[in-house]
Order: C-alpha cells, then sequence, then structure tokens
C-alpha cells in the first residue's frame, strides 16, 4: 500500500514537472521579444521615468 501511494505520488510530481517544461519558450521567441534598442537589458529609456519615479517616491528611504 506504501508502495503505492509512494509510485503514484511521484507520478504526479513528475507529470506536473514535464507540463511545466513543455511551457517553457524557445530561444528564439525570447529573443523576439527583447527589445531591439538596448538588448543586453530588459529595461528601456522607456522605462526609465518609472523607475527614476519610484526611486524619487516610495523607494526613497530605501535608496538613500
Amino acid at each position: 500500500m506504501k508502495i503505492t501511494v509512494c509510485f503514484t505520488a511521484v507520478m504526479v510530481a513528475a507529470s506536473s514537472i514535464l507540463s511545466a517544461a513543455a511551457t517553457i519558450p524557445t530561444y528564439e521567441k525570447v529573443r523576439a521579444s527583447l527589445k531591439k534598442n538596448h538588448p543586453r537589458l530588459f529595461i528601456s529609456k522607456d522605462d526609465l521615468p518609472k523607475f527614476r519615479a519610484r526611486a524619487n517616491g516610495v523607494c526613497k528611504e530605501y535608496l538613500q
């Protein structure tokens, strides 16, 4: 009985891991989603005003 329960638990865990692996995007999809003007970063100059506003607002205390 214990072996059956353990085997079932292992199979359920394995199936969830395999289904998660199936949703991993390909390298090409990830690369295509990166911004073209500065692909080494996940932010762009369009994001800087938001970062500055946070740095001078709610995060100011932590960044001093």
